[in-house]
Protein backbone atom coordinates (compact mmCIF):
# COMPACT_ATOMS: atom_id res chain seq x y z
CA UNK A 1 0.00 0.00 0.00
CA UNK A 2 2.72 2.20 0.73
CA UNK A 3 4.88 1.91 -2.16
CA UNK A 4 1.67 2.95 -4.40
CA UNK A 5 1.01 5.88 -2.14
CA UNK A 6 -2.66 4.80 -1.00
CA UNK A 7 -3.12 6.74 2.28
CA UNK A 8 -6.17 5.30 2.99
CA UNK A 9 -4.94 1.34 2.84
CA UNK A 10 -2.04 2.52 4.75
CA UNK A 11 -4.67 3.88 7.05
CA UNK A 12 -7.03 1.16 7.14
CA UNK A 13 -3.62 -1.57 7.86
CA UNK A 14 -2.41 1.04 10.56
CA UNK A 15 -6.26 0.66 12.47
CA UNK A 16 -5.32 -3.32 12.18
CA UNK A 17 -2.04 -2.56 14.00
CA UNK A 18 0.05 -3.85 11.28
CA UNK A 19 4.08 -3.86 11.83
CA UNK A 20 5.26 -0.62 10.26
CA UNK A 21 8.78 -2.56 11.00
CA UNK A 22 8.27 -5.78 9.17
CA UNK A 23 10.42 -5.86 6.26
CA UNK A 24 10.24 -8.24 3.21
CA UNK A 25 13.79 -10.52 2.77
CA UNK A 26 15.95 -7.49 1.14
CA UNK A 27 15.16 -5.30 4.21
CA UNK A 28 12.72 -3.11 2.82
CA UNK A 29 10.33 -1.63 4.91
CA UNK A 30 6.52 -0.07 4.16
CA UNK A 31 8.66 3.36 5.00
CA UNK A 32 11.45 2.69 2.55
CA UNK A 33 8.91 2.00 -0.07
CA UNK A 34 6.75 5.51 0.30
CA UNK A 35 10.48 7.18 0.72
CA UNK A 36 11.49 6.06 -2.27
CA UNK A 37 8.45 6.74 -4.72
CA UNK A 38 7.90 9.99 -2.64
CA UNK A 39 4.43 9.32 -1.07
CA UNK A 40 4.98 12.42 1.39
CA UNK A 41 1.53 11.20 2.68
CA UNK A 42 1.86 8.15 3.56
CA UNK A 43 5.29 8.13 4.90
CA UNK A 44 3.74 11.17 7.18
CA UNK A 45 1.26 8.09 8.58
CA UNK A 46 4.15 5.73 8.62
CA UNK A 47 6.30 7.72 10.91
CA UNK A 48 3.26 8.84 13.06
CA UNK A 49 2.69 4.77 13.74
CA UNK A 50 6.47 4.53 14.55
CA UNK A 51 8.27 3.08 11.50
CA UNK A 52 11.92 3.11 12.10
CA UNK A 53 13.99 5.77 9.97
CA UNK A 54 17.31 4.09 10.73
CA UNK A 55 16.11 0.89 9.28
CA UNK A 56 18.86 -0.27 6.76
CA UNK A 57 18.22 -2.67 3.56
CA UNK A 58 20.63 -5.45 3.19
CA UNK A 59 22.50 -3.30 1.35
CA UNK A 60 22.63 -0.66 3.94
CA UNK A 61 20.33 1.70 2.62
CA UNK A 62 18.09 3.77 5.07
CA UNK A 63 14.46 5.51 4.16
CA UNK A 64 16.50 8.59 4.06
CA UNK A 65 19.07 7.20 1.32
CA UNK A 66 16.02 5.81 -0.93
CA UNK A 67 14.61 9.53 -1.20
CA UNK A 68 17.20 11.31 -1.67
CA UNK A 69 18.35 8.95 -4.43
CA UNK A 70 14.94 9.28 -5.78
CA UNK A 71 15.05 13.27 -5.59
CA UNK A 72 11.99 13.44 -3.14
CA UNK A 73 12.18 16.49 -1.34
CA UNK A 74 9.45 16.70 0.58
CA UNK A 75 9.94 13.00 1.94
CA UNK A 76 13.48 13.85 2.74
CA UNK A 77 12.72 16.77 4.58
CA UNK A 78 9.98 14.93 6.19
CA UNK A 79 12.67 11.61 7.74
CA UNK A 80 15.07 14.63 8.43
CA UNK A 81 12.57 15.81 11.01
CA UNK A 82 11.35 12.53 12.33
CA UNK A 83 12.37 12.19 15.88
CA UNK A 84 12.64 15.97 16.54
CA UNK A 85 9.91 17.69 19.02
CA UNK A 86 6.12 17.32 17.33
CA UNK A 87 6.18 20.83 17.06
CA UNK A 88 9.24 20.94 15.14
CA UNK A 89 8.14 17.95 12.67
CA UNK A 90 4.55 19.20 12.34
CA UNK A 91 6.56 22.72 10.47
CA UNK A 92 8.82 20.45 8.58
CA UNK A 93 5.36 18.20 7.60
CA UNK A 94 3.96 21.78 6.80
CA UNK A 95 7.08 22.83 4.41
CA UNK A 96 6.88 19.30 3.14
CA UNK A 97 3.12 20.00 1.81
CA UNK A 98 4.06 23.06 -0.02
CA UNK A 99 6.67 21.71 -2.12
CA UNK A 100 4.36 18.41 -2.76
CA UNK A 101 0.64 19.99 -3.53
CA UNK A 102 -0.46 16.14 -3.61
CA UNK A 103 0.40 15.47 0.17
CA UNK A 104 -2.58 18.52 0.89
CA UNK A 105 -5.04 15.76 1.00
CA UNK A 106 -5.79 16.27 4.47
CA UNK A 107 -5.37 18.92 6.96
CA UNK A 108 -2.17 19.22 8.86
CA UNK A 109 -2.85 18.04 12.53
CA UNK A 110 -0.10 18.58 15.00
CA UNK A 111 -0.55 14.86 17.98
CA UNK A 112 0.90 16.51 21.14
CA UNK A 113 1.86 12.98 22.01
CA UNK A 114 3.14 11.87 18.89
CA UNK A 115 5.88 8.93 19.06
CA UNK A 116 8.84 9.86 19.09
CA UNK A 117 11.69 7.82 17.41
CA UNK A 118 15.41 8.91 16.28
CA UNK A 119 16.02 10.67 14.04
CA UNK A 120 17.01 9.75 10.52
CA UNK A 121 21.15 9.53 10.41
CA UNK A 122 22.59 12.17 7.76
CA UNK A 123 25.53 10.65 7.41
CA UNK A 124 24.86 6.79 7.27
CA UNK A 125 26.86 5.05 5.05
CA UNK A 126 25.32 2.03 2.72
CA UNK A 127 27.71 -1.05 2.18
CA UNK A 128 29.58 0.69 -1.10
CA UNK A 129 29.69 3.55 1.88
CA UNK A 130 27.66 6.31 -0.01
CA UNK A 131 25.86 8.83 1.90
CA UNK A 132 22.19 10.00 1.36
CA UNK A 133 23.88 13.22 0.41
CA UNK A 134 25.89 11.02 -1.96
CA UNK A 135 23.51 9.34 -3.23
CA UNK A 136 21.33 12.79 -3.97
CA UNK A 137 24.45 14.39 -6.18
CA UNK A 138 24.90 10.68 -7.67
CA UNK A 139 20.99 10.72 -8.88
CA UNK A 140 21.64 14.76 -10.12
CA UNK A 141 18.65 15.49 -7.73
CA UNK A 142 20.05 19.52 -6.54
CA UNK A 143 16.89 20.33 -4.36
CA UNK A 144 18.01 17.27 -1.93
CA UNK A 145 21.71 18.36 -2.16
CA UNK A 146 20.62 21.79 -0.78
CA UNK A 147 18.77 20.46 1.30
CA UNK A 148 21.04 18.14 2.92
CA UNK A 149 23.67 20.52 3.05
CA UNK A 150 21.56 22.94 4.80
CA UNK A 151 20.75 20.40 7.56
CA UNK A 152 24.43 19.62 8.38
CA UNK A 153 25.35 16.52 5.39
CA UNK A 154 28.90 16.35 5.06
CA UNK A 155 30.20 18.12 1.68
CA UNK A 156 33.28 16.21 2.18
CA UNK A 157 31.78 12.75 2.57
CA UNK A 158 33.36 10.20 0.35
CA UNK A 159 32.08 6.70 -0.43
CA UNK A 160 34.25 3.62 -0.58
CA UNK A 161 35.81 3.84 -3.80
CA UNK A 162 37.15 7.59 -3.01
CA UNK A 163 34.25 9.24 -4.84
CA UNK A 164 33.26 12.76 -3.44
CA UNK A 165 29.63 13.97 -4.36
CA UNK A 166 31.33 16.57 -6.69
CA UNK A 167 32.72 13.39 -8.35
CA UNK A 168 29.43 11.37 -8.81
CA UNK A 169 27.54 14.26 -9.85
CA UNK A 170 30.18 15.15 -12.71
CA UNK A 171 30.46 11.16 -13.94
CA UNK A 172 26.91 11.48 -14.75
CA UNK A 173 26.42 14.79 -16.55
CA UNK A 174 24.57 16.40 -13.83
CA UNK A 175 25.44 19.91 -14.78
CA UNK A 176 22.69 21.78 -12.43
CA UNK A 177 24.09 19.73 -9.14
CA UNK A 178 27.72 20.22 -10.60
CA UNK A 179 27.05 23.72 -10.01
CA UNK A 180 25.68 23.63 -6.63
CA UNK A 181 28.22 21.65 -5.50
CA UNK A 182 31.14 23.54 -6.74
CA UNK A 183 28.92 26.82 -5.63
CA UNK A 184 30.07 25.30 -1.91
CA UNK A 185 32.44 26.49 0.32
Amino acid sequence: AAVGGHTACVRVLLAYKADVRAGDSAGDTPLMGAAMQGHAECLHELLQAGASVRATTINGNTPLHLAAGAGHDACVRQLLAAGRAPHLYARARARAQRAAPCARSRPLVVIPHAPVTPGADIEARNRNGNTPFLWAARGGNTEVVSTLLEAGASRAACNNSGETALDLAQARGHEMCVRRLQAVK
